[in-house]
C-alpha cells in the first residue's frame, strides 16, 4: 500500500515586524444610561384608593431607583473593562515599543 498525493505543500515565511495589542470595543449603546419601569396611566392611578395609590408609589419608587442601581453598576462595569484592556494595550505596545 502507498500513500501519494497530487502537489506538496510549500512553507511560506512570515516576519512580523511589530505586534500592536488592542482591545475589543464596546457598542456606545450599551454604555448608555437604561431607561426605568413605566408607570400606571393617570386614570388607573385615580381609580385606585388613596392607602392604594400611596402603596403604589412607595412600590414604583422602588423599583425605579433598583433598575437605576442595576443599569449605573453595568454601566460602570462596562467601562471598568474596556479602561483596564486599554491599559493592557497599551503597556504592551510600550513594552514592545523598548524591545525595537
Amino acid at each position: 500500500m502507498s500513500l501519494q498525493g497530487c502537489e506538496t505543500f510549500s512553507r511560506r515565511e512570515v516576519i512580523v515586524e511589530k505586534m500592536v495589542y488592542v482591545h475589543p470595543k464596546v457598542p456606545a449603546e450599551m454604555l448608555e444610561n437604561c431607561g426605568t419601569p413605566l408607570p400606571i396611566s393617570k386614570e388607573e392611578y385615580l381609580a385606585l384608593k388613596p392607602h392604594k395609590r400611596e402603596d403604589y408609589l412607595t412600590r414604583y419608587s422602588i423599583d425605579v431607583l433598583t433598575e437605576l442601581e442595576v443599569c449605573g453598576k453595568k454601566v460602570k462595569s462596562i467601562s471598568k473593562i474596556v479602561t483596564d484592556f486599554q491599559k493592557e494595550a497599551d503597556s504592551r505596545n510600550a513594552k514592545d515599543e523598548k524591545v525595537k
